[in-house]
């Protein structure tokens, strides 16, 4: 008899990582905060691209985590940016 099992890989996270992790997310911040002040919206869908293509074994293995913390800090960025856009614009 066959049996088949289905496995779920744990991504184990050494503090190394996490940090690597930490610094790459915040230039993900930085770029998306240029992208939005320079009035280049569509640019960011190369952010989310590339996070895509590169994190691409870590998301199939953990899809919700992945998805949510890129939406958190997709919008946490995105309102930063219209903030900093909104001052620059009331108090020039």
């Amino acid at each position: 008899m066959n049996e088949i099992t289905t496995e779920k890989s744990l991504t184990i996270i050494t503090p190394d990582v996490e940090m690597i992790g930490f610094i790459i997310g915040r230039c993900g911040n930085i770029i998306i905060l240029v992208f939005i002040l320079l009035n280049q919206i569509t640019a960011l869908s190369l952010i989310v691209g590339i996070k895509g293509l590169v994190r691409n074994s870590e998301i199939e293995a953990n899809p919700a985590y992945y998805l949510v913390g890129s939406f958190v800090n997709l919008t946490f960025s995105i309102l930063i940016s219209l903030l900093i856009k909104l001052i620059i614009v009331r108090y020039p």
